[in-house]
């Protein structure tokens, strides 16, 4: 029998050589995106992001950050880059407020560094919360603030994505746990933890919610919260969050963390204002709010639709398929709001001709709920500046004495709705 006789020193030597290579491996992955859906995507897709407005996390873009390894309690490497006697203004609030541009309560001290770290500690015990929040390291003001704190600059490596951008960038650092508002930015920003972690919420700027007033100081506030529970997302140290400009977001922050955010100039700071100087305003203003009111009505007419129930199967299909006859004898029985969301705007030509030979268009149309009707001249209204929509007009309406009053009934009805909608978009603008 044959013995293998092993050296446990060559294997030992070989694990060790295997370890370093996996080391040095995991140290040269790149960066990389992570989605709101928790998807993977290359360092180079941010671009994509950044066109399309949408928020995703960086991971493994701040290695080479000194501030990674030197920024934590007890903050040494902090109290010898900050400028001991220049003066840092920092919110003050009760431990269990929020801290919020929209707070009129919450106070500011200006205090040097060391003052900050001893008074947050005093603070804490009174019930009171402190808070170095947008603090300027680089700007393009160059105020006293920044000129205390922009030492910081050199322990950090600006992200390749945004080295061409006119950056600004603020130092978010507290003691003690604290919680922010939901807020939106006009800016787009890279969130940057360096210690700590930072639990966020995140909203589209689409979405509907009253805000503060548009002529206060804090219109990009809430003043209300949301109804649903939108993207929630825990940054860890090294993870960086692109927010889009708009987005709503709330941040939680645990005891001992420090951020940075890096500003730049979008769509409406940048292009807008910046660069066509508000020329192009009333003119989006208009474009914007009329979208808006349709958006609005057509969200109202779904709402209502899902109260009425669902269709049944069969009788959807024969809807969508154009059955005109069909559909003629499904308004007696299914309501006139469902068919005229499902069938398809040629059908619907061809019904209305229908009822009209049958004698009662107008009965019909005066049938209709508001919300059915505002359908109604939204499909006929698709076809307008087809070649054949003159002669379609003219078969419909023609013999019929008072056609002129009908059209003007439906011109009423669907500017009623829009008008309402209008109002509360305004609701959510003003």
């Amino acid at each position: 029998m044959r013995i293998i006789y092993i050296k446990t020193e060559s294997l030992a030597l070989k694990y060790s050589n295997m370890t370093k290579r996996r080391a040095r491996q995991k140290r040269a992955i790149g960066a990389y995106i992570i989605d709101l859906e928790g998807k993977r995507h290359s360092f180079d897709s941010f671009y994509w992001f950044e066109q399309h407005n949408l928020p995703c996390v960086i991971v493994n873009c701040m290695k080479k950050w000194k501030a990674r390894k030197e920024w934590f309690p007890p903050w040494d490497r902090l109290k010898l880059l900050i400028d001991s006697t220049s003066l840092i203004d920092v919110a003050v609030a009760n431990e269990n407020a929020e801290f919020s541009g929209a707070n009129r309560e919450q106070q500011y001290l200006s205090v040097s560094f060391y003052e900050f770290l001893s008074l947050s500690v005093l603070y804490a015990q009174q019930g009171v919360s402190m808070y170095m929040a947008q603090c300027p390291i680089l700007s393009q003001t160059h105020t006293k603030e920044e000129k205390g704190l922009c030492p910081l600059l050199q322990d950090i490596k600006i992200p390749r994505i945004v080295q061409n951008k006119e950056l600004e960038i603020n130092l978010w650092m507290n003691i003690h746990p604290t919680k922010s508002a939901f807020h939106y930015d006009s800016y787009l920003n890279l969130l940057c933890i360096v210690h700590g972690q930072k639990d966020l919420e995140l909203h589209p700027p689409s979405s509907y919610v009253r805000c503060e007033s548009l002529f206060s100081e804090s219109y990009n506030h809430l003043t209300s919260e949301f109804k649903h529970q939108g993207t929630k997302i825990s940054l860890k140290p090294g993870q960086i969050l692109f927010i889009p400009e708009g987005w709503w977001h709330k941040v939680n922050s645990t005891a001992n963390t420090v951020a940075l955010s890096m500003w730049w100039k979008g769509i409406d700071q940048g292009t807008l204002h910046e660069n066509l100087g508000g020329s192009l305003d009333f003119y989006l203003a208009k474009s914007c709010i009329r979208r808006l009111v349709i958006q609005h009505a057509d969200l109202m007419i779904e709402r209502k639709i899902k109260k009425l129930g669902k269709i049944e199967e069969k009788v959807l299909e024969n809807i969508r398929a154009g059955d005109t006859e069909f559909i003629f004898e499904a308004l007696e029985s299914v309501s006139p709001l469902l068919i005229l969301k499902e069938i398809p705007t040629p059908s619907l030509k061809r019904l209305l001709l229908k009822i009209k030979h049958r004698g009662n268009l107008f009965e019909f149309l005066r049938s209709l709920d508001d919300q059915a009707l505002y359908i109604l001249i939204t499909k006929l209204e698709e076809f307008d500046y087809d070649a054949d929509s003159s002669v379609y007009y003219a078969e419909l309406w023609g013999g019929i004495e008072n056609a002129e009053d009908i059209i003007q009934y439906l011109l009423t009805i669907k500017k009623n709705i829009t008008m309402d909608s209008f109002s509360r978009v305004l609701k959510h603008i003003v």
